[in-house]
């Protein structure tokens, strides 16, 4: 499966100003889930991953229009699933641990 608009997709990322400091870091953290195509990520990095499929990384400059600066992006692709009817419905990813989830 490839990254499409209303896929689930589960990704880890760097995030670096151009001068090469990072902004935010959570390759070796647990990964971020969103839905595709919902804009609840930067539109920039969201477009650039876009048919990339689980387990590939890609690396990319942008000028993010939401920021309205340059960025650099390492991005590693953990998993991709297709959106349920519900979260597509409330354009986000629902997460149902249980009763004690934290998540």
């Amino acid at each position: 499966m490839r990254i499409e608009k209303n896929s689930v997709v589960s990704l880890r990322y760097t995030m670096k100003d151009k001068g090469g400091e990072i902004i935010d870091d959570i390759m070796q953290s647990l990964p971020v889930d969103y839905l595709h195509g919902c804009g609840n990520i930067i539109p920039s990095l969201e477009r650039n991953i876009e048919g990339l499929a689980q387990g590939e990384k890609k690396s990319f400059d942008v000028h993010d229009e939401v920021l309205n600066k340059p960025l650099h992006f390492d991005v590693v692709i953990d998993k991709i699933r297709a959106a349920t009817t519900d979260e597509i419905e409330k354009k986000r990813v629902i997460n149902d641990c249980g009763p004690d989830c934290c998540c």
